[in-house]
């Protein structure tokens, strides 16, 4: 319609305003060269497992994070901070290195941006240097205490970071540590802590 009274105020917009739901409507390309055929080959985001699609989130916050502003009219922040808890969730072992590794490079590469990521994944800490750990102890008066403020020699550094695995990195997050001298030992004090601590063999005070 046409004149003051019978006139239609327009605009264009999204037909779904709610950004989750946009998102999910979104299709992700694994292959480069992909034509309109291969339709098979196409995955909207809420068909991802949460894993991969944690990963691309953190991936579109660290395009920001390292984002160059050539123009100059945007002043850029002299540090930026990303912080990432627990990223091991819903990924395959493999993954978590995979990503563990590109956030240090990420780290390494830019010099204002510092990522610190909270974990109780032993596949993260034995997949980093021991001076890049920092131990946080929930207590009374939680603490938090920089490996590499222990005043290590770098021999012992070494052989830690050599001999910290998957398996062994559990000491990390235990409440206690008990050093045997040998094998024999090793195999007798769980037996015996099992007979004198019997009522502390489930809950959260567990062997």
């Amino acid at each position: 319609a046409i004149g003051h009274h019978f006139g239609q105020k327009t605009r264009i917009q999204f037909a779904e305003s709610d950004f989750t739901k946009i998102a999910e409507s979104l299709t992700l390309l694994f292959f480069p060269d992909m034509t309109a055929d291969d339709q098979d080959l196409f995955r909207s985001l809420s068909q991802n497992s949460l894993g991969y699609n944690n990963l691309l989130y953190i991936a579109s916050i660290l395009a920001e994070l390292t984002l160059n502003d050539d123009d100059g009219e945007d002043e850029q922040p002299l540090f930026k901070l990303l912080l990432i808890e627990e990223p091991e969730a819903h990924l395959h072992p493999q993954l978590q290195i995979r990503l563990l590794n590109y956030l240090k490079s990420v780290a390494d590469k830019n010099n204002n941006v510092q990522v610190i990521v909270t974990s109780h994944s032993t596949v993260l800490a034995s997949s980093v240097e021991i001076d890049s750990i920092i131990h946080l102890s929930k207590s009374s008066s939680p603490t938090a205490t920089p490996l590499r403020s222990c005043g290590l020699p770098d021999g012992s550094i070494q052989f830690i970071n050599r001999w910290l695995d998957v398996t062994k990195s559990n000491l990390l997050f235990a409440s206690g540590l008990i050093l045997v001298e040998g094998i024999a030992e090793q195999m007798l004090f769980p037996i015996l802590a099992k007979e004198v601590l019997k009522e502390q063999s489930d809950g959260k005070k567990n062997l």
